[in-house]
C-alpha cells in the first residue's frame, strides 16, 4: 500500500475548491476522472447542475436604430460572450412588452452572470436588465419540504 493520497481540484465551476482522499490507496495505476457536460459536472461520484440564470433586457433605441439598418443574430455575440467566461447561453427570445427580450444562461454563480452582463452592457445599447435565478421542480419541492418543517411569526399588531 502506498501511503495516503490528497488531490486538490480547483476549477472554476467550483464555487470552493474540491478536496479528494485516497487513505492507504493501491499503486496508482490509471486517472482521476473528471467530468464536465452542457449543464453540470461531476467529480468522481455525483453530478452537480450548473444553476440557470433568466436576464430580460431593454434596448436604447439607438440598438434598435442600428439593428434595424443592421440586422444581426446578437445570440452567437452573446453566446460567444458567456463561454468565454465560463457559462453557456441556453436560449435568446424577444418578446412585446416593458423588455425587449430574454436570455436564459447556465453559470457555476451569480459573480459570473454578473460579469457578463456587465461585460454585455457596457457599450451602452441596453437600457435595462432584470436578472432572476431560476429553479427547478425538484429544487422547488425540496425547498417546500424545507419550509414545511419551520414556522414563522408574522408581525403583532
Amino acid at each position: 500500500m502506498w501511503p495516503s493520497l490528497v488531490v486538490e481540484v480547483e476549477y472554476k465551476l467550483f464555487q470552493e475548491p474540491t478536496r479528494l482522499e485516497f487513505r492507504d490507496a493501491p499503486q496508482p495505476t490509471g486517472s482521476l476522472k473528471v467530468a464536465f457536460t452542457a449543464n453540470s459536472y461531476a467529480v468522481g461520484k455525483e453530478e452537480k447542475d450548473m444553476p440557470l440564470y433568466m436576464t430580460q433586457f431593454a434596448y436604447t433605441p439607438q440598438a434598435w436604430a442600428a439593428l434595424t439598418k443592421n440586422p444581426e443574430d446578437r445570440a452567437e455575440v452573446f453566446g460567444a460572450l458567456a463561454e468565454k467566461m465560463g457559462a453557456k447561453m441556453r436560449s435568446l427570445h424577444y418578446s412585446f412588452g416593458e423588455y425587449d427580450g430574454v436570455i436564459i444562461t447556465e453559470a457555476p454563480d451569480e459573480g459570473t452572470v454578473l460579469a457578463i452582463l456587465l461585460a454585455a452592457i457596457s457599450p451602452g445599447h441596453v437600457k435595462a436588465t432584470k436578472t432572476t435565478t431560476l429553479f427547478t421542480p425538484q429544487q422547488a419541492v425540496a425547498a417546500m419540504r424545507k419550509a414545511g418543517t419551520a414556522s414563522y411569526r408574522a408581525p403583532k399588531g
